[in-house]
C-alpha cells in the first residue's frame, strides 16, 4: 500500500489523501484550502491540485472518492471531481453539502453519491474501508479503518470529544484494530496544547444564563450547518419559553435532518424567516420555487 499525502501535511485543511495498490487508487478528501488570517485572498486557494486521473486527464483511473464531512477544508474542490468517479458519503452529510452548495450558487452539487453507513464495510478493488461515525461540528462526519494487502491504516478526518456525541469517542476507539501501521489526524490544535476547549453543554449553559436575563429578542450568529450548535440553542430557547427563528437556508438544511432535530415540519416552536437579501437572489435562480416555498405558511413577515 503507499500513501500520497498531496495536501495538509504543512497547513490546516485543504486535505488531500491518496492510497494506492498496483491495482486500486482511492482518495479520502477534495479539500480546498481556508482563507487566510489575515483575510486577504490566497492566490491558489481555488487552484486544484494536480491528480492524475483525478483533476486532470491522466488515463491513471481514480477509483473512488471517499468525502469525511462537508466542511469545505474537506469538500470543497467535488465540484471539479469528474463525472463516473464514485463518490462515499454520509447520506445526511450529502443533503446538507447539496443544500449548501444550492445556496452558495456553487457548482459543486453531489449527483447521486454513495452512501456511508457506520461500521459497514465498503470494498473498492484491493481495499477494505469501514467508516466510523465520529463527534463533529459538521453532521454526520466519518473517520476510516482501511485496510489492503495486510496493512492497516486509519484515516480520522475531523474528530472531537466535547460535542453533543462525545460518546462516538469512545466508540470509535473501541473499533480500532490492535496493529495500526499508520494514523492520519489532522491536528488542528496541535499548536495550542494548553487551550481549554469549551463543550457545546458548556456554551448551552451560558446562553440559557444569557438570554434568562433578557426579555428583549437574541440573535445567535453561527453557521447554520453546525446541528450540534443549533440544537443546543433550540433547547436554550425552549427553556426560556422563546419562539426559535432560523432563516430559510437553515429551515432548508434542518429538514433533512430528521424528526429529531428541531425544524419547522414537526417542531410546533420552529418558525422560518426570509431575508431579504437571500430572498431576492434565490428566486432569481431557475428552479429554486420549491425550496424557498416549501415553509412559507411558517414565515414571519
Amino acid at each position: 500500500m503507499n500513501i500520497i499525502i498531496h495536501r495538509g501535511t504543512h497547513q490546516i485543511g485543504g486535505s488531500c489523501i491518496e492510497l494506492s495498490t498496483e491495482k486500486t487508487r482511492i482518495i479520502f478528501d477534495v479539500g480546498q484550502e481556508l482563507p487566510p488570517i489575515n483575510g486577504k485572498q490566497s492566490a491558489d486557494r481555488n487552484k486544484t491540485l494536480d491528480i492524475a486521473g483525478l483533476f486532470n486527464n491522466s488515463p491513471r483511473a481514480v477509483d473512488a472518492v471517499f468525502i469525511s464531512h462537508y466542511h469545505g477544508d474537506h469538500s470543497g474542490l467535488l465540484g471539479d471531481v469528474p463525472e463516473g468517479v464514485p463518490i462515499y458519503m454520509g447520506e445526511k452529510a450529502s443533503k446538507i453539502f447539496n443544500t449548501s452548495s444550492r445556496f452558495t450558487n456553487s457548482n459543486a452539487c453531489v449527483n447521486s453519491p454513495r452512501h456511508l453507513t457506520n461500521g459497514h464495510e465498503i470494498i473498492v478493488g484491493d481495499f477494505s474501508i469501514i467508516p466510523y461515525l465520529v463527534d463533529h461540528s459538521a453532521f454526520d462526519a466519518y473517520a476510516f479503518v482501511i485496510r489492503a494487502q495486510e496493512k492497516q491504516v486509519i484515516y480520522t478526518g475531523d474528530l472531537r470529544a466535547h460535542g453533543n456525541k462525545a460518546e462516538m469517542m469512545k466508540v470509535f476507539l473501541k473499533q480500532l484494530p490492535y496493529k495500526v501501521d499508520a494514523l492520519m489526524i489532522e491536528g488542528t490544535i496541535m499548536s495550542r496544547m494548553t487551550e481549554k476547549m469549551i463543550t457545546e453543554n458548556q456554551i448551552g449553559q451560558e446562553a440559557r444564563i444569557f438570554m434568562s436575563k433578557t426579555g428583549r429578542p437574541v440573535f445567535v450568529v453561527q453557521s447554520s450547518t453546525n446541528i450540534d450548535r443549533l440544537v443546543q440553542m433550540y433547547k436554550v430557547a425552549r427553556h426560556t419559553k422563546r419562539l426559535f427563528v432560523v432563516d430559510i437556508y437553515t429551515a432548508n438544511v434542518v429538514s433533512q435532518l430528521g424528526s429529531s432535530i428541531p425544524n419547522p415540519y414537526t417542531f410546533k416552536d420552529v418558525r422560518v424567516f426570509y431575508p431579504y437579501f437571500l430572498t431576492e437572489r434565490m428566486f432569481n435562480q431557475a428552479g429554486s420555487d420549491e425550496t424557498m416555498l416549501k415553509f412559507s405558511r411558517y414565515r414571519i413577515r
